[in-house]
């Protein structure tokens, strides 16, 4: 986790440093995209294995809750401060104040207790003998194969964010369909989170959810349904109704809601959790995490009515 953090420090100074150019590089971009992948992927299963040692087992729910709020309420403060800033300072403003929170964060990782974060019975003579990378991530690969819910969880999360996400696309809807700045990419980037943070707060009762596979399916659906009545929104726009951008943002904040991070994000990860041993949390995660790519887009697209199928079963 520590180091996965630390080398987001670099990519932060990798960017910031490319916005002081008179001329940005497009490679320094691609090479920055690639480091955050590569160290939040080491990073973000680490943590997710380490979750169920720091907390009772009968409040992960309520972790998976507080994570989502914490996360959402970022994403909901963030594009709005970083709209601000891009409109009246600059891009390196923005770089700045996230290059001081990014060096905070493994600041704060170092402080957990280490005592809690080794599996129970560990002594030191054994944490010196751990299997290879590759016997790792094999474990990891075959119990996501051989565990049905755990591997249609996977697979329906892939699903929608191929298909679902459009993060990527947002400046240039500010810029070209809404005729808008750096501040309005800052409110299409807030909507989401606007909609997933009213969730986030009222989270609770999904830990007594008896059928919770269901409601899953249910959120997906629903988030590729707002997703769609946004690029209607949008094409209408370009059609020249007069409906201006609140239908837009209303739309965006409804694909919030289901979006992975509150429902989509406290349901499978308490599941994931309670049903995957610590020794293969962080690979199986971590598998999870590297098939994120267009190699396998056909084979998601397969899997989505089987998936959906699967966990609806559950």
């Amino acid at each position: 986790m520590i180091w996965g953090r630390s080398g987001y420090v670099a990519v932060v100074v990798l960017l910031c440093a490319n916005s002081l150019r008179a001329e940005p590089g497009l490679a320094e971009i691609y090479l920055a995209t690639l480091l955050s992948g590569l160290t939040s992927g080491i990073s973000a299963p680490a943590l997710m294995a380490a979750m169920p040692r720091l907390v009772a087992p009968h409040q992960l729910a309520a972790a998976g809750a507080l994570n989502a709020l914490t996360m959402e309420l970022s994403r909901l403060i963030g594009p709005l401060i970083a709209g601000a800033l891009l409109a009246q300072i600059g891009l390196a403003a923005c770089f700045l104040v996230v290059l001081v929170g990014a060096a905070l964060v493994p600041i704060l990782l170092a402080r957990l207790p280490r005592n809690l974060l080794q599996p129970e019975g560990q002594t030191d003579r054994m944490q010196t003998v751990k299997p290879p990378v590759y016997v790792q991530w094999r474990d990891g690969l075959l119990y996501v194969r051989h565990n049905r819910i755990i591997a249609c969880l996977l697979g329906l999360d892939l699903v929608m964010m191929l298909f679902a996400s459009v993060h990527v696309l947002m400046p240039q809807l500010a810029r070209e369909v809404l005729q808008g700045g750096p501040q309005m990419v800052g409110y299409l980037y807030a909507a989401p989170a606007c909609g997933a943070l009213l969730v986030a707060l009222t989270s609770g009762w999904t830990r007594q959810l008896a059928r919770p596979g269901r409601l899953v399916v249910v959120c997906a659906l629903l988030w590729g349904m707002a997703i769609a009545f946004t690029g209607v929104a949008a094409g209408g726009l370009t059609q020249g109704l007069p409906w201006g951008v609140w239908p837009i943002l209303v739309f965006l904040a409804m694909a919030g809601m289901p979006i992975r991070r509150p429902i989509l994000f406290v349901v499978p990860y308490c599941r994931y959790i309670r049903r995957t041993p610590c020794v293969v949390v962080f690979p199986a995660c971590g598998f999870c995490r590297a098939i994120w790519g267009p190699p396998w887009a056909a084979c998601r697209l397969a899997l989505w009515p089987v998936c959906g199928h699967r966990v609806a079963r559950w």
